[in-house]
């Protein structure tokens, strides 16, 4: 019996010997992010990234992530809609993709690139309407690489680009859009990347001309549906009550710890550039056709190579002066990293690694800090790993200065002001190959020269830098910098603090008091010396008539600043009427003083009025010279 058993055991032995690597082989085998987060701990890494914000800088959060070719995570956190405790569901909830809407457009353009229909150094004039053309006025010929690069040489929009979305029919049709908001070129193609807005929907525009196609029509057919989004864009969600109904409510935090409840209303004219909107799960379907088996085309590109051509350097001399992957960004990371950011009253972040067949995406209803946070978990990009790979390197005070984002500065108005009273980004060096970089409300970040000018982030108060404003790359003329190149819009220019315009500004200001308070006291002298029976001359009359020009000049430009301030909707319609009053008033002003002076040469005046003249007539210029210089006689 005992051997009986003894034989049995050793048999069960042999079995479990046997076939223990059988279901060992047949056991579910962890799978890992390309930065190495197991599945199994994903959705706890990525919660208390989102913990660490969620009801403190964004009520609400949707995060997907995609992985060989299938959504592995996909969660929304906190509220939709506070008030009626509606919470985020990224399948559900509609959310503003903002600037992410670009990708649509640049994947438009590679398309036709792939199909031979656009050539990347063409002038963007060959394949546009020449009433159309010749309507925008460009200074300089611009090519579709330049607005892939956005350094077409755009100045910003800031007017005739926004309308209510709660009243459909202000929405007018792109051509005319991006003719009302042309802005003016201030920089040669092809030599800065300053963010445009405008230069992306002038793509789109190209693309329609090109196709045949309404652009709204070409995004869903060779965009959309082959990806298995069921999105909707501009002009049809605006129609579309049951689409709204869904949408975030967006938030902005406040003093107390809550969060107030943002309209939301305004919406761009050059929609293509920002104005798409849906779930973040639709999104996802995006990404999923980005990043298809290796070498397969995915359902956006007829080969392989029409997909791949996007993740190359659009610039012609990308190290020298970098631009962006064909309109995506690059992002530093584990493995090579596309995608792009947005921002309006949603916040989102997208982006993918093709070689790695991974992607992900997060969007909030407040601020950024989460789609920031999560970037930075899921790509794994480790500053402490960025070293010196050459020697002999330039000392870092040759990078030393004061510089400006270019997609921050004005140059034909009047909010060119902006560039002189905005205080500027810096550059310090810490020693010999270490400089800080102080961005203002991006923060500042220290970096370490890692080629001759060439800088890597190693640590920084936000991470907002890390993301972002990566590696900087100084351009540098008779050992004084002239330009910072950071690629994808965000390239800065160096700037100098003329101590002219603040003596300029100063004696605007006392000039504004001057020509406000003084009626009164002409008022009060009136009735006194009316009470003592004193006449006033021609000259009293005619100064005081210069003295109130200078009032109502005043008073005009102040309305400026007002609607500025203000206005959630600026147009230079809106706008001219006061540039029209400053010629007239400067009109005016000259024949009166003029008048003034003549009558003053031929009678005997007080001696406190002609002193009250003289200083009218210093003052009067002052406020011209200020005006002129910062281009508040110039028309938008």
């Amino acid at each position: 019996m005992k051997n009986k058993t003894r034989k049995i055991l050793s048999i069960l032995l042999t079995l479990i010997i046997l076939f223990v690597p059988v279901f060992n082989s047949n056991a579910t085998e962890e799978k890992y992010t390309p930065t190495g987060i197991p599945y199994s701990e994903l959705e706890s890494r990525i919660d208390a990234v989102v913990a660490k914000h969620l009801g403190i800088a964004t009520p609400g959060a949707a995060v997907v992530v995609v992985h060989n070719g299938e959504i592995i995570f996909s969660k929304g956190y906190g509220y939709a809609d506070i008030e009626n405790g509606i919470p985020v569901d990224p399948a559900n909830t509609v959310f503003d993709y903002a600037s992410v809407s670009k990708l649509f457009v640049w994947v438009s353009v590679m398309q036709l690139v792939e199909q031979g229909l656009i050539d990347l150094d063409a002038d963007i004039a060959s394949y546009l309407p020449a009433d159309f053309i010749r309507q925008l006025k460009l200074k300089y010929p611009i090519n579709m690489r330049d607005l892939l690069n956005h350094s077409a040489g755009f100045e910003p929009t800031a007017f005739n680009i926004t309308f209510d979305s709660l009243v459909p029919e202000s929405l007018v049709p792109l051509k005319e859009a991006l003719i009302k908001s042309a802005p003016k070129q201030n920089i040669l193609p092809g030599t800065a990347s300053a963010y445009s807005n405008y230069g992306v929907a002038l793509a789109a525009y190209v693309v329609a001309c090109v196709s045949g196609l309404d652009y709204l029509d070409y995004e869903k057919n060779n965009i959309f549906q082959p990806s298995g989004m069921n999105t909707l864009s501009l002009p049809d969600y605006i129609k579309n009550s049951a689409f709204t109904a869904k949408r975030a409510h967006p938030y902005t935090p406040d003093l107390s710890g809550g969060f107030t409840k943002d309209l939301g209303n305004i919406k761009f004219t050059i929609w293509p550039s920002g104005m798409t909107s849906g779930t973040a799960e639709d999104l996802a379907q995006f990404a999923l056709a980005l990043t298809p088996t290796e070498g397969q085309a995915g359902p956006l590109f007829e080969f392989p190579s029409g997909l791949a051509r996007i993740f190359t350097p659009s610039s012609l001399e990308p190290v020298k002066i970098p631009g962006t992957y064909h309109g995506f960004w690059g992002y530093n990371g584990v493995s090579p990293a596309y995608g792009h950011a947005g921002h309006s009253y949603h916040f989102s972040n997208f982006v993918i690694m093709p070689e790695e067949r991974f992607g992900f995406l997060s969007i909030s209803n407040g601020f950024e800090d989460v789609n920031v946070a999560v970037s930075n978990l899921l790509l794994g990009y480790d500053p402490n790993q960025v070293q010196q790979s050459s020697i002999n390197l330039p000392p870092a005070s040759e990078v030393e200065g004061a510089f400006q984002l270019y997609q921050a500065r004005f140059e034909s108005h009047f909010l060119a002001l902006l560039n002189h009273f905005t205080p500027p980004d810096s550059v310090t060096a810490l020693n010999e190959n270490t400089i800080e970089f102080n961005l203002g409300m991006f923060g500042k970040a220290t970096y370490l020269q890692t080629e001759p000018y060439f800088y890597q982030i190693i640590s920084t108060d936000n991470p907002h830098m890390t993301l972002y404003f990566n590696t900087l790359r100084f351009q540098v003329v008779d050992g004084s910098p002239v330009q910072i190149h950071v690629g994808f819009g965000k390239d800065l220019t160096s700037v100098s603090q003329n101590p002219l315009y603040g003596l300029l500004l100063v004696g605007f200001l006392v000039s504004c008091v001057f020509f406000i308070t003084f009626p009164l006291v002409l008022l009060i002298a009136f009735f006194v010396n009316k009470k003592k029976g004193i006449t006033k001359t021609r000259f009293d009359l005619m100064s005081n008539c210069f003295f109130f020009s200078g009032t109502l000049l005043v008073i005009n430009n102040l309305l400026i600043f007002g609607k500025l301030v203000t206005a959630t909707i600026l147009t230079s319609a809106s706008l001219a009427p006061h540039i029209y009053i400053n010629y007239f008033i400067a009109i005016l002003s000259t024949v009166l003083f003029i008048i003034s002076l003549l009558q003053l040469l031929k009678e005997e005046a007080r001696k406190s009025k002609k002193i009250f003249f003289i200083g009218t007539t210093v003052l009067m210029a002052v406020l011209y010279i200020v005006l002129y210089t910062f281009k508040f006689f110039a028309f938008i």
